[in-house]
This record gives C-alpha cells, structure tokens and sequence, in this order.
C-alpha cells in the first residue's frame, strides 16, 4: 500500500520509467492496480478528503455538524450536532407540527445529548437531555427563565456581588413600588416615587381587602422630613433614645418612666397629649394643642406660634386664640384684635408731674350715659384673620386627611343680644374728659376700644367733692343764725 498509514501521504510503489526502455507489465499493471485501490479507498484529509466512506463519518472526521437532520422520533432517533427539523407528528415531540431545533453532544459521547427546539410561534424554548444514556423530559425555559416582559417567579431571587444594585427607572411622573402580598392581596407597598415627579417615599399600608389605608412613613426626598402616622410602644417599654442629627446633641430619650427631650425646641402640628407631666427644660412651640391630664411644667419659657387658646367652660368647645401684650400696662388681644387693657397701674412711683385735678363739674354733666344692647361685630383685622385660618385649616385637611380637623372659631368676635346694659361710648369719654379715658382711637381696625374706669372715676370723685363742698357750705350758711 503506497499510502504511508501514519501521514496519509501517498508515495509512488515503483521508479519512474527510463526513456527508450520497455515498461514491464508487472510493474505496469501493479501500479496501476495501486492506484485504483487508493482512488477507491477514503481519502484521507490531508489528501483534500474526509477519511470516510459515509457522511456521518465525513462530519464527524471533519468536526462538522449535520444541518437540518429530520427526526421522526426523539427516543429513537440517532442524534448529530447541529440543527434539527420536526417531521410533523414525530413521536415525543415537545410541539405538534413541524419546528426545527439544535442539538449538542457532549464530546462525542451518546450518552450525554441535549436538544433544543423552540416554539416558532411564541419563542420559548423547551430543552430535552440524555444523561447516562436515559432520556429526561422536556422542559420549557419559560419556567425556567424570567421574561423582561414581565413574569411570575417561584424561586427567590438573589444578587450576589461586591456592590449588588437593584435600580426601578420609572419613564414617567408615576409611581415605583415594591409590593407584598398575602395570597395576592396587597399587604404593604414600598412607594419610591409618591407625589410624581416628587419623587418622596413612602411606606403604605392596605386593608384585609387590599384597599389603602395611608402612608405609614413618608420621607420628603426635598428636605428629608419624616412622617410617621402613627407610634405604638410595647406593653413593657424599655429604655433606649432617638438621636437627631449628630449622635448626642439632640434626641428624645426614654429612661423607663419618663420621656426627655433635648436640644433645641418640640414642635408639635397636629397636637401634643400625654396622660403624665410634662416637663421641658426648653421652649415648647407648637402649632395646635398641648393636652395634659397630668402637669405642665415649663422651667424655661413657653412658647406658643400662634398665641394661647381659651375653652367655654371646663369641656366646651374651643375659642378664639388671646395673648396678653404689655405696652404700659397689659393689654388683651383676642386673634388679631385689641381689646383693651386687663389692669390698670396705679403706684406712685408710675406717676410724675402730679397735680390735683381741676374742676369737672361742667365736664361731668357733659358725660352722656347710655343703656344699650350688645350689637354683632368683628374687627376688619378679625375678619381677615378668620378666613385665613380657614384657609389654613382646609389646606392641612386636604394634606392630611387622617388627622384630626384644626377646629377654627368663625363666628363674630362680638355677638349680638338682648341684654340691656349701661354704660358710656368709648371715644365719647376720650372727646369729653381726655384721650386717656378709653384704650385706642374710633374705627381703629385692629382695636375695639375700651373705657378707662380710673379715669371716669376720678371725674365723677372730683365732681362729687365739688358738689359736697357745696353742699357743706349750704348747710353751713343755714345753720349760722
């Protein structure tokens, strides 16, 4: 055999002929004999060949793969790698019909095989293996895989590396949530994106029925301000403190019995209410109502945002808002109206450049007292004032719905009766004795004007000892003989 078995190389079996001489028919005939014997033996690849007599054997000593091999049955069938295609009704086909597919073997080996075949209609793919020489069974990778479409998981998912991420980019002023359910029923949803393109967060609950209820906690991604809706402590509380900024300059603290708070001022929007004392070595400021069963008790000063608020009777319903200002002497402000002085002062060491009062007995009959019924009426100041508040008190409903309603006192500041009275004009006494005699001016729009008693009764006292004076001399004149 003139091929060499190691190289498939092919070497001639005989010399070559010398010109002029004669050709032995051995040697002819052997060659030639050789020749054809290679031409009808395998080429081998060196040789530009396959070193093979089929296909099979052609593919697999070039390292190709079969395209398109038609299988008719998948437990049967003699698989080579490459592409597939499914003979309609082919027995243990994953689909019904004619589809194509890809199948690999492992190092050549039999035993280890695994097709593919993919649904030309939806595109999911189902993978069949042959381990061990034993066919499993198919399996679809839409169990398997998650669509980016969207999906159903029934595994947990995890990331797991150096700085794993998990990032929700929302394409529009909506909403980005991260849901719990209990049997497909929302339970709690974390909002990242509450209020549009606000971007807050939030953490909301649901009812039994999967309905919302409110927001938990709310964090406004502007400014960081936290609102939690509510607070429940255990049955046993036990110590422990809430730190705000740097760790140790403000926090409140609870020692396991009483709550502290320091550093810097408490506010309260929606109402404090404690059942104990309170005690505050700060300011208090707050922009509703401090209820206490207990004691208030302020070593420092109180401070209230918008004035002290009275109540009719020991559990009517809330009034208007006072301060008490001291400009001289301590004057009443009910909202945004003055209504006059509280007291009066009186101590000499007040007074300079005293004098006794000159006559009044022309100034006294020129007083005009009056009887009277109360009549309605609120200050332009007072009247503005209300319908601010008002608005105020919508606009924290409407942000705050769950919170209970700011009561605001939209009635006069004055209401009208019937109940006669008696009395003098204010401004009257101030154009009669002297500007003194009554608090502010007439029409004054943030004052409504009151009398000062000391004032008229030092007129009518100086009237009064005039008129004694005269009536002693009058005795006295009958009386002389």
């Amino acid at each position: 055999m003139p091929r060499n078995p190691g190289t498939g190389i092919y070497t001639k079996p005989y010399p070559d002929v010398i010109s002029d001489t004669t050709i032995e028919s051995t040697v002819h005939n052997g060659e030639i004999a050789d020749i054809e014997t290679d031409l009808n033996t395998p080429r081998p690849i060196v040789a530009g060949g396959t070193g093979a007599n089929n296909a099979a054997g052609a593919r697999s000593n070039l390292g190709a793969e079969r395209a398109m091999q038609t299988v008719t049955n998948y437990d049967t069938h003699v698989w080579e790698n490459g592409s597939f295609w499914s003979a309609a009704g082919a027995t243990a086909a994953p689909y019904a019909g004619i589809f194509s597919g890809i199948c690999y073997i492992a190092n050549n080996d039999p035993n280890v095989i695994t097709v593919e075949a993919r649904d030309a209609a939806t595109g999911v793919n189902n993978v069949r293996q042959k381990l061990g020489g034993v066919w499993g069974a198919w399996v679809s990778e839409a169990a398997t895989y998650v669509n980016t479409t969207g999906d159903t998981m029934t595994g947990d998912l995890i990331i797991s590396k150096t700085s794993p991420q998990l990032t929700l980019n929302k394409t529009s002023a909506s909403h980005a949530f991260i849901v719990s359910s209990n049997t497909g029923v929302t339970r709690w949803a974390i909002n990242m994106a509450i209020n549009g393109a606000n971007d807050d967060f939030a953490i909301s609950r649901y009812d039994d029925a999967g309905n919302f209820i409110d927001n938990a906690l709310s964090i406004r991604r502007s400014d960081g301000h936290t609102i939690v809706q509510g607070i429940m402590a255990a049955s046993t509380p036990t110590v422990g403190t809430l730190h705000f900024g740097t760790s140790g300059t403000k926090y409140i603290q609870y020692d396991g019995a009483n709550f502290i708070a320091n550093g810097g001022v408490f506010y309260a929007n929606q109402g404090l209410s404690t059942p104990g004392a309170l005690s505050v070595n700060g300011a208090i400021t707050t922009n509703s109502n401090i209820n206490a069963q207990g004691n208030i008790v302020c070593v420092g000063a109180m401070d209230p945002t918008n004035s002290y608020k009275g109540r009719a009777g020991a559990g009517g319903a809330s009034a208007n808002v006072f301060n008490i200002h001291w400009i001289g002497a301590p004057n009443l402000w009910i909202d945004t109206t003055n209504v006059g002085q509280l007291a009066f002062v009186s101590d000499y060491r007040t007074k300079k450049d005293v004098v006794d009062l000159p006559s009044t007995w022309d100034t006294v009959k020129a007083l005009r007292p009056i009887k009277y019924t109360q009549a309605q009426f609120s200050s332009p100041s007072h009247i503005k004032y209300v319908a601010e508040e008002t608005l105020k008190a919508r606009k924290e409903a409407e942000d705050n719905p769950k919170a209970e309603p700011r009561e605001v006192n939209a009635g006069p500041l004055f209401a009208a009766d019937n109940v006669e009275r008696w009395g003098f004009i204010a401004h009257e006494l101030q154009a009669t004795l002297t500007e003194s005699a009554a608090t502010g001016v007439k029409d004054s729009p943030d004052t409504v004007q009151s009398p000062n008693p000391f004032t008229l009764i030092a007129a009518l006292t100086k009237a009064l000892q005039e008129a004694m004076a005269r009536i002693e001399a009058l005795e006295a004149a009958q009386a002389t003989p």
